[in-house]
């Protein structure tokens, strides 16, 4: 064994220290052992917004030009995620991994996290289906022996789509939820996790709850329609969850947000409303939530956010502010927005049509605080006239959502927060 190989054991053995990794980097050097040094610099954080803004740059720019072959999982991935400077998260087809796992390790022998994809059988019209039975791919994939190399899965959603001879609803859906968990079940396929998604919501709550393998899971994807006193009791028998994707109508339920896990640092969460936005802040989770993403807040009342006394990102997600053509409707709720104080806050994500007088209370009110402020989706003529007000890094541009993930953060579940990187295909 070579010495950079020995380093890899060394960093795969103990994958929390930074320790090896730097002394890898400097044994790579150029810009991949930059890359390294990054992103460990930026995960260790004590850097002020300029710094930790500079750092991030570096990090979009060596990847945009080197992350795909770096990967080394290009034509295998769809996406995968950098972190502390090697690939720990990826979007891969069921069949893909199976039949390229010994190559996937080889190049990506830290990867950790994997959204799979590759379980859902569409038949045209005419009955014809274009693959087999959702079963097949899972089985195969769950009795594969490098999936018990990972402590986070993606495995929903899982079930048939018909297509059909409707203008206005051209396909069908069956969820084969209820016997996908029946063979997860048996083969123990959540006993190696401590990330999971899958669809619970819509398979039979009584075996769900009882699945002991949830008592050990830290970050979780919840479906929205598993019924109250289920998913009561699943919040129960979490114990150990931090990282929580809990969507749909839920966030119009002050019972149910009232029922979520005060042990979060990470709650993604839709649909919410002035009543339950409230209701979550008179939570424990005032206390101890430092991620927060909120899909499609149906409230101009703000107020209740600045309760998060560690918040550090807040990810504002199809945020509705009403019609851009009646400016006085608009400016109460984001005079509230801008008049909040969030003195943890370090990252702030908008994705809302936002013109530029919009836009331009917001960086003066949040910039000089920021090491990164996310305004994809807007225009980009109506972003320029921010950039000197963000002490950190402004990221603009289409948005992309490249979040099917566990791990970490983005926009759908706890797994691509930036840098994730778009190889599929490429």
């Amino acid at each position: 064994m070579d010495a950079r190989a020995r380093l890899m054991a060394e960093i795969a053995a103990a994958p929390e220290d930074d320790a090896a990794r730097l002394v890898w980097a400097d044994a790579e050097g150029g810009e991949r052992g930059e890359l390294v040094v990054l992103q460990c610099e930026l995960a260790r954080g004590g850097h002020s917004p300029a710094e930790s803004g500079a750092r991030r740059r570096r990090q979009r720019e060596l990847l945009a030009s080197h992350g795909r072959e770096w990967s080394g999982l290009a034509g295998i991935a769809e996406r995968v995620a950098f972190r502390r400077g090697f690939v720990d998260a990826a979007a891969i087809k069921a069949d893909t991994f199976v039949t390229h796992a010994d190559r996937i390790f080889a190049v990506a022998p830290l990867l950790r996290t994997v959204e799979f994809g590759g379980f859902i059988q569409r038949v045209d019209q005419y009955g014809r289906a274009d693959g087999p039975d959702p079963l097949v791919p899972l089985r195969a994939l769950l009795e594969h022996p490098g999936y018990r190399r990972l402590v986070g899965a993606g495995l929903s959603p899982i079930g048939v789509e018909t297509e059909r001879e409707s203008e206005f609803n051209p396909y069908g859906w069956e969820s084969r939820a209820a016997e996908g968990l029946a063979v997860a079940l048996e083969h123990d396929a959540f006993s190696n996790l401590q990330a999971v998604d899958f669809a619970i919501d819509s398979v039979d709550a009584t075996r769900v709850v009882k699945v002991n393998a949830w008592q050990r899971i830290s970050r979780a994807r919840i479906g929205p329609r598993l019924g109250e006193p289920a998913t009561t009791e699943l919040f129960r028998s979490m114990s150990e969850l931090r990282a929580l994707d809990f969507r749909g109508a839920v966030g119009r339920n002050a019972a149910l947000v009232a029922a979520l896990p005060h042990g979060l640092t990470e709650l993604r969460i839709g649909g919410l409303q002035e009543r339950s936005l409230a209701a979550l802040a008179e939570t424990p989770l005032a206390d101890t939530v430092e991620v927060l993403f909120v899909h499609h807040i149906q409230t101009n009342v703000f107020e209740p956010l600045a309760t998060f006394s560690k918040l550090r990102s807040l990810h504002l997600s199809d945020l509705s502010l009403g019609s851009a053509g009646y400016s006085a409707t608009r400016k109460q709720p984001l005079a509230a927005l801008c008049s909040l104080s969030m003195p943890a806050l370090r990252e702030l994500h908008i994705s809302a049509s936002l013109t530029a007088e919009e836009l331009g209370p917001i960086a003066a009110a949040f910039g000089p605080q920021l090491e990164l402020l996310d305004l994809r989706g807007a225009r980009a003529g109506d972003v320029e006239g921010v950039r000197t007000l963000v002490a950190g890094d402004l990221v603009t541009g289409a948005w992309i959502d490249s979040t099917p993930g566990l791990h970490a953060s983005h926009d759908r579940a706890p797994a691509w927060d930036p840098p994730a990187l778009d190889i599929y295909g490429r």
